[in-house]
């Protein structure tokens, strides 16, 4: 098509898409240009429209200053059990090592750690029965510990501090699981033997950091 007939036929098309547009909003002439404009009139509403989409700035409403609780600012120490089914809180845990360190197996230098502090679940039966705003049951720890070479299974009662021996000792082959410190002491330990780090050495390695 050349450029003089391509413009006669957009000139052409454009004045009768203005006049399609015309005759469908104006199906009567306004007394006066104002009431074209004027959104008090349901007969111009969609003009309005039109105006307010592309005039106006759309503002988004600003949230009311209410931030969310930030986790890393959160106290653990007032943290308290709701539920009977509730992980031990700091609290309760610090209680269960108070009340250990005061225990018979506990009382000496001997080494000691405790692999695991976790909550000894109350009985289904008391947990059905429950509703919120009772009184919780009985909360007590289940501790696995280990003293020199010998595990220990224990359950302390955190209302009333008493503590039962479940299983003393443990004759279990690998019980209990190492603990990260562990682990970590026995990832060092090869590189306090001289002889394991001379066969590093003769395989070209330098130092020893850079075996991981």
């Amino acid at each position: 098509m050349e450029p003089k007939s391509f413009r006669l036929f957009l000139l052409i098309t454009t004045a009768c898409f203005i006049l399609i547009f015309t005759s469908t909003n104006f199906t009567h002439a306004p007394s006066s240009m104002t009431r074209i404009f004027d959104c008090t009139n349901s007969s111009f509403s969609h003009l309005c429209t039109t105006r307010n989409f592309l005039f106006n700035k759309h503002i988004r409403p600003i949230p009311e200053n209410n931030p969310k609780p930030n986790p890393e600012n959160h106290d653990h120490l007032s943290d308290t059990p709701k539920h009977p089914l509730d992980p031990l809180t700091l609290v309760e845990i610090q209680k269960v090592r108070s009340t250990l360190s005061s225990h018979a197996l506990f009382a000496s230098r001997a080494p000691h750690a405790l692999h695991s502090v976790v909550l000894e679940e109350p009985d289904k039966n008391l947990v059905r029965q429950w509703e919120k705003g009772n009184t919780l049951p009985p909360r007590k720890a289940s501790v696995i510990a280990r003293v020199v070479s010998d595990s220990h299974v224990l359950t302390v009662d955190l209302s009333t501090g008493h503590v039962d021996i479940v299983d003393s000792p443990v004759r279990v082959l690998d019980f209990p699981v190492m603990t990260v410190e562990e682990m970590s002491d026995a990832t060092w330990a090869p590189f306090s033997n001289t002889e394991f780090n001379r066969t590093i050495i003769s395989r070209g390695y330098r130092e020893t950091n850079h075996v991981r």
